[in-house]
This record gives structure tokens, C-alpha cells and sequence, in this order.
């Protein structure tokens, strides 16, 4: 059985959303477009970063396909149209004006 536990929400800024995957305690969900990931943390509903990959990414390794989580939420694993893995670190901010930084692996 399935029962609703809130109203249904738009969330503003995901346009082509090519898959949602969560996390492995399903707190943070990872929205995957062709050339974006956006970090959505689920209670409250907050985006947390938004990364848009540069036109020469886009060029030289493809657009995004895929992604998967590490299990400690620590690190994803990205997989393009041109069979490349890009691999990028959620780092925890310390200062009090940001939540978390992506860093990619080049």
C-alpha cells in the first residue's frame, strides 16, 4: 500500500531531469540533467548545490547518462554518452554560509 505523507511540490530549478537518485539513507536526492547535478536535501525540501558542467565538459567527455552514489554519500560517480567516468567529492563545509562543496576529480 502506498500512503501520502505531505502535498505533492514542483521543485523550481530542475528542468530535463533525465533521473532522481537518492542517497543510501535517502536524505539527499541527486537530480541528473544532461549537463547538470543538483543536490536536494528532502526534509525540508532544499536545494543544496547546483553544478552545470562546462561547454568544453560537454564537448570533450559527452552529457550525463547516469549516476551512482558511493555508499557513505561521500562521492558520485557520473557516466557520459562518451563511456567516461567523472568523479566528483561532496566535501562538508565548515564555514556557516554553505552546506557543501562539489569538487570534481580534474
Amino acid at each position: 500500500m502506498y500512503f501520502t505523507v505531505g502535498w505533492p511540490q514542483t521543485l523550481s530549478g530542475c528542468e530535463d531531469v533525465r533521473s532522481i537518485i537518492p542517497n543510501s539513507d535517502h536524505s539527499i536526492f541527486l537530480f541528473l540533467s544532461n549537463d547538470t547535478i543538483s543536490l536536494w536535501y528532502c526534509r525540508p525540501v532544499v536545494q543544496l548545490l547546483k553544478y552545470r558542467r562546462r561547454p568544453d565538459s560537454l564537448e570533450e567527455f559527452g552529457e550525463n547518462i547516469s549516476a551512482v552514489w558511493k555508499s557513505d554519500s561521500s562521492q558520485i560517480v557520473v557516466q557520459t554518452s562518451r563511456d567516461t567516468l567523472l568523479f566528483y567529492n561532496l566535501v562538508y563545509a565548515e564555514d556557516s554560509n554553505t552546506v557543501l562543496n562539489l569538487n570534481d576529480s580534474t
